[in-house]
């Protein structure tokens, strides 16, 4: 909740969406639906493809410990905020913050990203460039022995 009202008290809205089925995904539900009221936050249980990625391209931040933080938020060059441990291990974008899953430590890394005015973050594009069947089939072309009767 502290987090929360200290973005809004910023002056901006705060898009919800629901999380996955992992353990304990009920008592998150819990705590997004005591928002579904409040006119600043908008509560969604999914957005589907286009409008999450309109969602994204529209947004100042993201902030959440999904994969779609450290996937698609760097192609969009939003920073992100990654809570707690469950993306770790993954390979990393620039403007991608890891932190513990401990309130404290949100708020005074929210305070400082707020002091910067949120910058866009130039992504490195690490998850590829979006022609991976053109480089696959290449290699293959490259590396496979062409026969009579086959491909």
């Amino acid at each position: 909740h502290e987090a929360i009202d200290y973005i809004t008290s910023k002056g901006y809205s705060v898009l919800i969406t629901y999380p996955n089925n992992d353990p304990g995904y009920g008592k998150i539900i819990d705590v997004i639906h005591t928002w579904k009221d409040d006119q600043r936050v908008a509560v969604k249980e999914h957005l589907g493809a286009v409008n999450y990625y309109a969602a994204l391209n529209e947004c100042a931040f993201v902030i959440g410990n999904s994969s779609s933080g450290i996937i698609e938020a760097p192609y969009f060059n939003k920073p992100v905020i990654d809570v707690g441990t469950r993306q770790k291990g993954r390979e990393k974008d620039t403007g991608i913050i890891s932190i513990p899953c401990d309130v404290a430590v949100l708020k005074e890394t929210l305070k400082k990203q707020f002091s910067k005015d949120w910058p866009a973050v130039k992504g490195t594009q690490i998850y590829g460039t979006g022609n991976s069947l053109t480089q696959i089939m290449k290699i293959m072309d490259q590396n496979i022995e062409h026969k009579p009767g086959l491909m």
